[in-house]
C-alpha cells in the first residue's frame, strides 16, 4: 500500500514540511519499501527524537576478517543516517568463512540498543567482495525490519530454524509459511536496493528461495509427522 505524503509524515511524527525537508537531505527515505514496517517506524523514530545523530562508526561491534569488517565499515558509510545508527547501536555483526573457518574470541562488549532487543547479524565471508555490501545490507533490512521487542521480553536459550518453522506449521499452512517468508526476503531486497546496493541475482531469486524453504520444510514436516 503507497501511502500520501502527509500520511507517511504522520506516520513517522513528523508534518508534511519535515518530511519534504528529510527527503531533500536523504532521497532514499522516500521509498516506500524503507518503511514498510512497524520496527522501522519505530527506529526511525527514536533516532529522530535523538536529534537524528550521525552513525558513530567507532561504536561498531564486529568479530570477523578485517577485509570483512572494512566493507562493512564502508557499506555502512554510504546508508541513510537512521540505518547506519540501527546498525552500530542495535546489532552485533559476526563473520566466518574468508580468512578462517572457524574461530574462538573473547565476547565483545555488545550494543545496548534502547527500549529493544539486540540483534545479531551474521555474514559468509565466502561472497565475493562485489556480493558483500549487497549481502550486508540485505541482512541489515531484516533488522531494520524485525519488529520492537522490549529487552524485559528477552528469553533465554536460542530456537534453531528447524524449531522455528515447526511452530509456525503450527499456525499457518505450509503455502502461507512459504509465502511469508517469500515476502519477507522481497522486502529485505527492496529496501537494500532503495538504499542504493545491488543484491547479488544467484541469491536472490525467488526459485532458490522457494526450494530452500521446501527442503526445510519438508525436514521438518519428516520430523514431525507430516504438514497442514
Amino acid at each position: 500500500m503507497t501511502l500520501s505524503l502527509l500520511e507517511k509524515a504522520a506516520l513517522l511524527g513528523l508534518t508534511g514540511r519535515e518530511l519534504l525537508q528529510l527527503f531533500e537531505v536523504d532521497q532514499r527515505y522516500a521509498d516506500d519499501s524503507v518503511f514498510a514496517s512497524a520496527g522501522a517506524v519505530a527506529r526511525f523514530r527514536r533516532w529522530d527524537a535523538a536529534g537524528r545523530p550521525p552513525a558513530d562508526l567507532e561504536r561498531l561491534e564486529f568479530v570477523g576478517d578485517d577485509r570483512v569488517h572494512a566493507s562493512l565499515s564502508d557499506t555502512l558509510r554510504s546508508l541513510p543516517a537512521a540505518v547506519a545508527t540501527h546498525a552500530v547501536g542495535g546489532v552485533l555483526w559476526v563473520e566466518i568463512g574468508r580468512s578462517a573457518i572457524g574461530w574462538a574470541c573473547e565476547m565483545p562488549a555488545p550494543p545496548h540498543p534502547e527500549g529493544d532487543r539486540l540483534h545479531l547479524i551474521a555474514i559468509s565471508g565466502s561472497v565475493s567482495d562485489e556480493a558483500l555490501p549487497g549481502l550486508i545490507g540485505h541482512e541489515l533490512a531484516h533488522s531494520w525490519h524485525r519488529h520492537v521487542s522490549p529487552v524485559s521480553s528477552r528469553q533465554t536459550g536460542s530456537v534453531s530454524d528447524a524449531e522455528w518453522t515447526q511452530r509456525c506449521l503450527k499456525v499457518m499452512s505450509t503455502a502461507e509459511l512459504a509465502h511469508h517468508r517469500i515476502a519477507g526476503e522481497r522486502l529485505a531486497d527492496r529496501t537494500a536496493e532503495a538504499w542504493g546496493l545491488h543484491i547479488a541475482t544467484a541469491h536472490s531469486s525467488d526459485e532458490v528461495r522457494l526450494a530452500d524453504f521446501r527442503a526445510e520444510i519438508a525436514a521438518v514436516a519428516g520430523s514431525d509427522g507430516g504438514t497442514r
